[in-house]
């Protein structure tokens, strides 16, 4: 089914539910004013929220609202406002009645912020038992960012790295990568990750600012609720709904790097039961560019020469990046409110960008390349389901100096999920879910998987919260899934106890065991991602994992390990060979060459080096040095080295290797304690302590055929064919006439074997896995494969503060800290020396800065980021991140209540630095913003 034919069919039903024959209550209403209880002055802006329904709109300029279509009885509704507290009023309303409610809030931190997402239930923050937080639109009217999930960069436990102009990869507490996927991000309820292979390209979210109504961000698992793949957090931005903000709005941006952003967005109501939205946006500028370097230095490799060498290399492997970066996005809404308690919400949008991706196979350059997704949403009271289709097209894309990306996949998810309430102390959740990937590569991203690679997800959940007196509330989850592919079904329990001891203050203790399946990429990869010098780097995924061949024969002749290598040498490409190289072998190729050489221009070669040997004689000689006269045995023993992709340079020390098993679902269990509290009404106060281990950890791809490596052949070659030679007494005899020692002899032939001969980092084989062994004859690869890992745990914390020192300035700080972020194959309890894993993130973050708001309209914010330095290992990119701190600045003025001008400046002192091994330096980014807004009430 496509897109456009769901939407049509959902339409239809939309207008079949829409017909006479649905009972439609009067017109029932509440309005009135929200304003400042010490001085009276409107509040604008202000959020006005019917409780049961999540129903809401915003005060207007005199700080007046309405909330029409309410249910007749017992409602209740509730006012926020930034640096308010908010206010909650059960009212009763007859049928048809219009109901007038004046709220006046008093200055305060709000704790009691609704939120959705950690629960799957509406639930004050203060009674989640997760560790949650919930940025208002309204706090975020001054930041001036291309995508929306920049303006999370100062969220307590968010690892935030950006990659360019329009790039960002962000997780949850660790574990980071490119084209990274592991936090679960939705918007509107719909999983906004692209289908397949599963990576969160936030540029292309349909999560504009001008239609953002809150972003809610959990932090830790949440398989219990959500399923397979959600065990490093969620976040989850909820876009304006019509009703609530009819109206349009157009921003308009522009600055440094030749930057222009345009975001608009227009809704109206039509009748009191239709709602229509519609969003767009676009953007352009010159992205963060590698420092480039002289092209001869580039082709010697003397990348230390170069002004950068990081940057150098990847200029060697990808060549010169496009740096021309633009993107746009078009999405619409339809609701119906079908009656008080029903709501039925269809939408669909479509977006295109043009730039450079950093990936776990390479650098892809996105061409025009494409996400799109369609969503059919019904709640009705306790009732909730939708149906959704996530689709990818990647148009022209393609891997630098790698295969073309052609990726059509398609993700369709179905959720159905009620909510029984029994009195008011217990209530209990039930769902399933059903989620069905469908990848459609054409050969090129899964390959020779092509056909084997549909995924299906099948999952039930419940969850039970009851309310064990005034003061402590106990939440227990569970869920199973079964995932074909691992065919296995995996169990999350969930457990959360929280202690409110009084109104402003909660303590939690909880558990949860989450599970996240491989991606069909992680799976069925089958790219080449590179070439160098003539050896493809390939991709693979590790669906059935991979063997290594072994001979235990080649330990008797002196390998340093039984495995079975692919040669590289001319004549002999794919032949198995042993972790090293006999030197008869050698010296045969030696000769050869020798052999070939004219009798003349050899003894002019000889007489260069000082042995005067008369031309006449050379043919005698040669005779003299074959290989059935001269026996030359031995074998040099070789060492192992994986290539690393960062640097080009070849890291030693391996002995051996284990085969890669097929992959397995990544088991988490997490233990976590929390407090959050409000101290005199304006200090905000939260501490999250938590233990987390995983087990059978799906890591970034890495190289998983060493290189074989010779760097004492020379001196081998010397010592067997000495001994060859004084084996041989008629040309031992010969050579003495020339004041020659055998030993002599043999140095004066490698000498002259020179350059021909393998260096101490001349790979001469590859020691390759069966599954992906060419065959004799063909060159062998470079394959990176997703590994498991054993068993992994580390410890956390993290604080944050925010003080409302005045009704104008408002203070925050957060620090979070890690125990470890790389660990060795002792701390992973795996014997093979080469697993390793990294957190890809700091283990120390802090972050402060505020905000001033003058009630004239101006205001100021600033903030600093620390980060400190980390190692980092992600497919090809590895290396270390130093540390780096960046301040971002902006200001604004409200001219009136419809136009509003901003200037945002992001790394305001324009630090040189680097957030990820393989991305370009970032600097300065400076925009000017001017953002009206009309509203159609």
């Amino acid at each position: 089914m496509t897109i456009r034919s769901f939407l049509f069919s959902i339409s239809v039903l939309a207008f079949a539910l829409a017909l006479p024959g649905w009972a439609f209550s009067q017109d029932t209403s509440v309005s009135g004013t929200v304003s400042d209880s010490e001085d009276g002055i409107p509040l604008v802006g202000a959020s006005v929220v019917h409780v049961e329904s999540l129903q809401g709109t915003a005060t207007d300029e005199g700080g007046n609202y309405t909330l029409s279509g309410l249910p007749a009885g017992t409602n209740t509704i509730r006012v926020s406002y930034t640096g308010y507290r908010s206010a909650e009023t059960e009212i009763e309303i007859s049928e048809g009645e219009e109901y007038i409610l004046n709220v006046e809030l008093v200055p305060g931190i709000d704790l009691d912020q609704l939120q959705i997402t950690a629960s799957r239930r509406q639930e004050k923050v203060l009674d989640s038992p997760s560790s949650t937080d919930v940025i208002l639109a309204q706090d975020l009217r001054g930041v001036v960012t291309p995508t929306t999930v920049a303006t999370l960069r100062n969220v307590v436990g968010l690892d935030f790295a950006q990659t360019g102009i329009d790039r960002h990869e962000v997780v949850l507490r660790g574990f980071n990568n490119v084209f990274s996927g592991a936090t679960y991000v939705l918007t509107d309820y719909r999983d906004a990750g692209s289908a397949s292979i599963g990576v969160n390209l936030h540029s292309l979210m349909p999560n504009l600012m001008v239609d953002l109504d809150r972003v809610e961000v959990v932090r830790g698992p949440g398989s219990a609720l959500y399923g397979a793949g959600v065990d490093s957090g969620v976040i989850h931005y909820i876009t304006k709904d019509p009703f609530t903000h009819p109206g349009a709005t157009v921003a308009v941006s522009g600055g440094e790097r030749s930057h222009l952003n345009v975001q608009a967005r227009a809704a109206t109501v039509i009748g009191s039961r239709v709602g229509v939205k519609v969003t767009g946006s676009y953007f352009a500028g010159n992205d963060f560019a590698l420092e480039s370097c002289d092209s001869a230095l580039l082709q010697s490799r003397a990348f230390d020469q170069c002004p950068d060498p990081e940057d150098a290399v990847q200029i060697f492997v990808d060549g010169v990046r496009d740096t021309d970066y633009s993107k746009f996005t078009v999405s619409g809404n339809v609701e119906f409110r079908l009656g008080t308690r029903t709501r039925l919400s269809l939408n669909a949008g479509t977006a295109a960008m043009n730039g450079t991706v950093l990936s776990g196979i390479g650098t892809i350059q996105g061409d025009d390349y494409r996400y799109s997704f369609g969503q059919a949403r019904l709640s009705s009271g306790p009732f909730f389901a939708q149906f959704f289709v996530n689709a990818n097209d990647s148009r022209n894309s393609y891997v630098y100096g790698g295969d073309p990306v052609i990726e059509h996949s398609r993700e369709y998810v179905g959720q159905a999920q009620y909510d029984l309430q029994f009195g008011s102390r217990q209530s209990l959740i039930l769902g399933a879910d059903l989620e069905l990937t469908r990848p459609d590569t054409k050969g090129t991203v899964l390959g020779r998987n092509e056909d084997n690679d549909n995924i299906d997800e099948y999952g039930v959940y419940g969850q039970s919260t009851t309310s064990i007196g005034d003061r402590v509330e106990l939440t227990l989850a569970l869920r199973g899934d079964y995932n074909n592919v691992v065919d296995k079904i995996q169990a999350s329990p969930r457990v959360g106890l929280v202690i409110k001891p009084n109104p402003t203050s909660s303590f939690r203790v909880t558990y949860n065991r989450s599970f996240s399946s491989p991606t069909a990429t992680s799976n069925w990869l089958d790219l080449i991602a590179a070439s160098l010098g003539g050896i493809n780097v390939r991709g693979r995924g590790a669906a059935t994992g991979f063997t290594y061949q072994r001979n235990p024969e080649f330990l008797a002749i002196g390998a340093p390990t039984d495995l079975v290598a692919s040669s590289l040498l001319p004549g002999f490409e794919g032949a198995p060979v042993p972790v090293g190289i006999g030197t008869g072998d050698v010296y045969a190729l030696m000769y050869g060459s020798l052999a070939a050489i004219p009798d003349q221009e050899l003894a002019d070669l000889l007489a260069a080096a000082g042995l005067n040997v008369p031309a006449p004689l050379i043919a005698s000689l040669k005779r003299g040095l074959s290989p059935e006269n001269t026996v030359v045995q031995g074998f040099n023993p070789g060492v192992l080295g994986a290539l690393n992709l960062s640097t080009l340079s070849i890291d030693l020390g391996l002995t051996d290797l284990e085969d890669v098993g097929p992959l397995k679902q990544t088991i988490s269990q997490t233990f976590e304690v929390g407090y959050k509290g409000i101290l005199n009404d304006n200090f905000l106060f939260a501490v999250d302590a938590y233990y987390a281990q995983k087990k059978n950890f799906i890591g970034a791809l890495q190289v998983r055929t060493p290189l074989v490596l010779v760097p004492t052949l020379a001196q081998d070659l010397v010592r067997d064919i000495s001994t060859g030679i004084a084996n041989n007494d008629a040309l031992s005899v010969a050579l003495g006439l020339f004041n020659l020692t055998a030993e002599q002899g043999a140095q004066l032939l490698v000498d002259l074997a020179g350059s021909s001969l393998p260096t101490a980092s001349t790979p001469i084989a590859i020691v390759q896995p069966n599954e992906n062994n060419p065959g004799i004859g063909q060159i062998p690869e470079i394959m990176l494969a997703y590994p498991n890992f054993g068993d992994v745990g580390y410890y956390g914390v993290d604080v944050s503060l925010q003080l409302i020192a005045s009704r104008a300035l408002t203070l925050f700080g957060n620090m979070s800290w890690v125990s470890d972020d790389f660990f060795d194959h002792t701390q992973l309890k795996e014997e093979s020396e080469d697993k390793v894993l990294a957190l890809n993130a700091p283990p120390l973050k802090l972050k402060l800065g505020g905000q001033y708001q003058h009630p004239s309209g101006f205001s100021v914010r600033a903030s600093g980021r620390y980060t400190k330095g980390f190692r980092m290992i992600s497919g090809p990119y590895n290396g270390d991140v130093e540390s780096y701190f960046v301040v971002d600045m902006g200001v604004g003025y409200e001219i009136n209540h419809a136009l509003r001008a901003d200037l945002g400046i992001n790394n305001a002192t324009n630090s040189d630095h680097r957030e990820f091994v393989g991305a370009p330096k970032l600097g300065r980014l400076a925009s000017v913003r001017l953002t009206y807004t009309t509203d159609w009430r």
